[in-house]
C-alpha cells in the first residue's frame, strides 16, 4: 500500500471507531496532510462529527479528531485531545523555535505527538498530546534544559495561546506575472530559472502542497513556502509599474 492510500486508510479507521460509539483522535498533522485530510473527508462526507484541532486560530499543525454520536464540537473538551504546555526559561537568555524543538527530539519523542511550539516572552507554549504532556509535568520530567538554558515545565493558561496571532512582515514586492516561478524568485531573490529548478525539485510548497508546476497560477490569499527562505502570503495586487510588472503585496511570517 502506498504512503497516500495508508494515510487515507488510517483516517478511515479513525471514522469507524467513531461510528462505533468512541471518540477517535489522530497525531499532529502537517499543514500538507491537513490538506490532504479535507480533500478524502469532502469526497467521503463522514456521516459523524469531526474537527481539527491545534490549540489556537492560526494553528499549523493540527490533529483531526471524529466524535461519536453522544458527543458535538460546541461541547468538546479540548483536553481529550491535546495539552499546552509553557516550558519558561530560568535564566536571561531565550532560546529559538528550534532550540525547544530539538530538546524535545532529544527526548526520543516523535514529531507527530508535538503541534506548534509559539516563542513569547514568557518562553515557550508547546501543543501535544496528553500522553506526552503527562510525561512532561510528572515528578521527574525529563526535560531540564533547552539548549544550555535550565527551563521548568508547567501546564500553559488559556489567555497565552487562545487568541494567539502570528506576528507577519509585511513587504511590497515586484513580481513579472502571478506566475508561481515569478512568485518564488520574487519572493526569494533568486533568478527565475533557478526558482523554477526549486519548484521542479519540490522545494515549494503552494497552500501547504507540493506544487512541481512552475507555470502553476498564483491568486490572493495563497501561502507560499519555499524551504531554506520562510512562508509568504500574497494579499493583494496593488497596480503596475511603468514597465508593466505587478506590485504585489506580500505578508512574510516572522
Amino acid at each position: 500500500m502506498d504512503e497516500a492510500k495508508l494515510f487515507e486508510a488510517k483516517i478511515s479507521d479513525m471514522l469507524e471507531k467513531a461510528r462505533k460509539g468512541r471518540l477517535s483522535v489522530g497525531n499532529f498533522m502537517t499543514p500538507e496532510q491537513c490538506e490532504r485530510a479535507r480533500a478524502f473527508l469532502e469526497r467521503e462526507r463522514p456521516d459523524v462529527e469531526y474537527g481539527f484541532f491545534g490549540g489556537y486560530p492560526d494553528a499549523e499543525r493540527m490533529l483531526l479528531a471524529f466524535l461519536p454520536d453522544y458527543m458535538d464540537l460546541s461541547s468538546l473538551d479540548t483536553e481529550l485531545l491535546f495539552r499546552a504546555l509553557l516550558i519558561r526559561p530560568l535564566g536571561y537568555s531565550a532560546p529559538d523555535h528550534r532550540a525547544y524543538l530539538g530538546a524535545l527530539m532529544n527526548l526520543s519523542v516523535k514529531r507527530e505527538t508535538v503541534g506548534d511550539i509559539l516563542v513569547t516572552e514568557q518562553g515557550a507554549i508547546v501543543f501535544c498530546t496528553p500522553v506526552l504532556a503527562s510525561m512532561l509535568t510528572g515528578v521527574s520530567c525529563p526535560l531540564e534544559r533547552v539548549g544550555r538554558e535550565r527551563v521548568s515545565v508547567e501546564v500553559a493558561d488559556r489567555s497565552l495561546y487562545e487568541n494567539y496571532e502570528r506576528q507577519y512582515e509585511t513587504l511590497s514586492v515586484i513580481m513579472a506575472s502571478l506566475r508561481l516561478d515569478c512568485a518564488v524568485a520574487s519572493l526569494s531573490d533568486m533568478s527565475r530559472s533557478l526558482a523554477k529548478e526549486r519548484i521542479i525539485r519540490g522545494d515549494v510548497l503552494l497552500n501547504h502542497a507540493e506544487k512541481l508546476s512552475p507555470d502553476a497560477e498564483i491568486s490572493s490569499g495563497d501561502i507560499i513556502s519555499v524551504r531554506g527562505i520562510g512562508k509568504f502570503v500574497i494579499r493583494e495586487v496593488c497596480g503596475e509599474t511603468r514597465s508593466g510588472r505587478l506590485r504585489v503585496e506580500v505578508r512574510r511570517y516572522v
